[in-house]
């Protein structure tokens, strides 16, 4: 076609920008495949220029694209989004320009030439582009993801927990930004992108204080929660622990509620917590622990000062984000590695599902949970095989056991899925064994799992990830076994290459199938197997419980084994996990050991203290917290001895400083 270079020189740019990684971006790379084969028979279309537009008539179809953006382009056929039509006019116009970048090479991949063009938006720009609620979607995006930006023009922006991928280029400008979650409209994610490349170049914008009264109306009540929260926290404390009540009890719950309004999700959720260990005490229960109890409320103590230095803007770490909140992550490509069920203390039973997600190489679940206490009840185990939980997967169980593609897939912060109907699945194969044996989390060296598991622990106001502490062991040696009548606990001590032990814990309840399925393996015929658990280290130990175990071979049998849901046709129970064998929702129970071992007489002084009320800071008291400051300066932890020595000063609050001095004392534990 002779002059079509000429007509198409005004879209070089964008039409360079649009190369095949791009286009993958907004379609998929079947779709693209698909499109080259057709440009291959295809005839040259009739190309014919009106104003600001394109149009291409092909023999069976019509495609317009407007100048601003190709991917805006419209098609006489049926479908709804992007087509392989509006894709092989893509293609095609990108063959007729004579130095077109070949179609197999990225702009990315080559060789900078240039620095990435800045970008000079402004929260105008932004504003208009985006509308203020998915402005305030993608600053609050940015701040619990991190982004790694690639390239010069176009520029990439990839955001690895979330395998979300968004491109920038100058040619489209805003208009023509591409995410892989492939959104109907403007996204969190490209707001978040174009934020990080902003950021890259020296530009900080933030979002202006709201001028909303419903907005400025929150920000005085979560003021005044975290003023009454570390009020009643003192006063908790000044009373002691042994004289609480049910005016105690009911004045967190109500706090909870009321931080929950103020949204203050992290807040509510540390108060509901204090009021549920303050209830076991008030019943006399067997779980109720004084020491537990006065560790959560410096934790929730040092929270409520942390919110407060950060008024009126809390970060999103510390204010915490509702669990309910999803976000678009497009296509996940998911390894199934098991389910069970569990329930919590609370009164609240569940089924989980655990999958590792091939794109960002990390854990992921979905879970679903009732309330125990309805009449109706819940039944993991019948949940277990009820359709769901997306349209194309037949149940949890084929799930928890098979390779899976999702599209439109949603999870939130804690890497958790949704169950969203516009999430459809597709069960590609069953899990084989290379899947699991792979894993970068496999691990046949204890050692090695001793690292990832310090190295992944939450440290002082740092949210804890459930999914940090599971993994897949490949032991050496599966050891002795044997069941504790006294504990009620069944162990079993597994090896690692250097012969170093790892053991299992499991607690019993009646007709348990994970301990009877355990106690009927043959440790002879283990070997190459592995195991997902989670794991923790107490003591200087490693402790582990077992959620599935993996079959080294395919042999025509599931390669993965739910533990708590073979062998369910016999089972006369719902096989609802206790508490106690749950360790997702648990609290850390990976305790290390203090720095020093003479510095525990700090804690179990503190924990007296705390018991009797800040009215037993008697002089004996006095004389053995000045001991422990001195000790704790000789050992170098002098912010923990500073602390000290303010408790035992008139010039401050004594319970505020005993919560802060407790708060610290376990920082230094944790990170000893």
């Amino acid at each position: 076609m002779v002059g079509t270079e000429d007509v198409l020189e005004q879209w070089r740019p964008q039409l360079l920008s649009l190369d095949d990684a791009a286009l993958a971006i907004a379609t998929s790379k079947g779709l693209v495949r698909r499109a080259h084969k057709e440009l291959e028979k295809a005839a040259d279309p009739d190309l014919q220029v009106s104003g600001d537009r394109l149009t291409l008539t092909w023999p069976d179809h019509i495609v317009t694209l407007p100048s601003t953006n190709f991917l805006n382009a419209t098609c006489t056929c049926p479908a709804a989004d992007l087509c392989r039509h509006i894709l092989l006019s893509c293609l095609w116009l990108r063959t007729q320009l004579s130095s077109a970048v070949p179609s197999d090479l990225s702009p990315i991949d080559s060789p900078p030439s240039a620095p990435p063009p800045r970008l000079t938006h402004t929260l105008k720009d932004l504003t208009a582009w985006a509308t203020k609620s998915t402005l305030r979607d993608g600053f609050a995006f940015l701040q619990r993801e991190s982004a790694q930006i690639e390239g010069t023009d176009p520029i990439v922006v990839r955001f690895p927990q979330t395998t979300l991928t968004c491109r920038y280029s100058t040619a489209t400008g805003l208009t023509g930004m591409l995410c892989s979650c492939q959104p109907r409209r403007v996204c969190a994610h490209q707001v978040a992108a174009v934020l990080a490349i902003l950021r890259s170049q020296g530009t900080e914008l933030s979002l202006p204080p709201s001028a909303s009264p419903t907005d400025a109306a929150i920000t005085a009540a979560a003021g005044q929660v975290i003023t009454h929260a570390q009020t009643l926290l003192e006063q908790t404390v000044a009373i002691g622990l042994l004289h609480l009540s049910d005016i105690t009890h009911q004045q967190f719950v109500t706090l909870a509620v009321s931080a929950q309004g103020a949204k203050l999700p992290r807040l509510s959720l540390t108060l509901r917590g204090i009021a549920s260990d303050i209830d076991l005490h008030l019943n006399r229960h067997a779980a109720a622990d004084s020491d537990c109890l006065f560790e959560r409320l410096a934790h929730a103590y040092a929270l409520c000062s942390a919110l407060q230095s950060t008024a009126p803007a809390y970060p999103l770490h510390l204010a915490g984000q509702a669990q309910r909140h999803y976000d678009d992550v497009g296509t996940l490509e998911l390894v199934g590695l098991g389910a069970y069920p569990w329930r919590t203390a609370s009164g609240y039973g569940g089924l989980t599902v655990l999958f590792w997600d091939i794109g960002a190489q990390q854990w992921c679940s979905w879970s679903e949970s009732r309330p125990l206490f309805h009449r109706s009840g819940f039944n993991p185990v019948q949940a277990y095989r009820q359709p769901g939980p997306w349209d194309g997967i037949a149940h949890p169980a084929e799930a928890s056991q098979s390779y899976l593609r999702l599209s439109n897939a949603r999870r939130n912060y804690q890497q958790r899925l949704s169950s969203s109907r516009q999430t459809v699945g597709v069960t590609l194969r069953p899990t084989q064994a290379a899947d699991w044996q792979t894993l970068p989390l496999c691990f046949q060296d204890w050692d090695a799992l001793r690292d990832h598991l310090t190295r992944t622990r939450a440290v002082g106001l740092a949210e804890p990830n459930p999914l940090d502490r599971l993994a897949i062991l490949r032991p050496h040696c599966w050891g002795a076994r044997q069941f504790a009548a006294v504990q009620q606990q069944f162990t079993w001590v597994l090896l690692d290459v250097n012969e170093q032990p790892l053991v299992l814990r499991v607690s019993f309840t009646p007709d348990n199938p994970a301990l009877e399925q355990l106690e009927r393996l043959d440790p002879d015929d283990l070997q190459g197997w592995g195991m997902v658990g989670s794991f923790y280290i107490e003591q200087d130990t490693l402790y582990g419980q077992p959620l599935a175990l993996c079959r080294p071979t395919d042999n025509g049998q599931p390669t993965i084994l739910n533990l708590h849901f073979a062998d369910q046709a016999q089972s006369k129970t719902a096989a609802i996990a206790p508490e106690s064998q749950y360790p997702l929702m648990e609290n850390d129970a990976a305790t290390p050991t203090s720095p020093c071992p003479a510095i525990d007489g700090l804690n179990i002084t503190m924990q007296r203290l705390a018991e009797r009320g800040i009215y037993g800071l008697d002089e004996s008291i006095h004389q053995a917290l000045a001991y422990y400051a001195g000790y704790a300066e000789r050992l170098g932890m002098k912010t923990l001895a500073f602390a000290i020595l303010e408790l035992v000063s008139p010039a401050h609050t004594p319970s505020a400083q005993l919560l802060k001095v407790k708060y610290l004392y376990e920082l230094y534990r944790q990170t000893s």
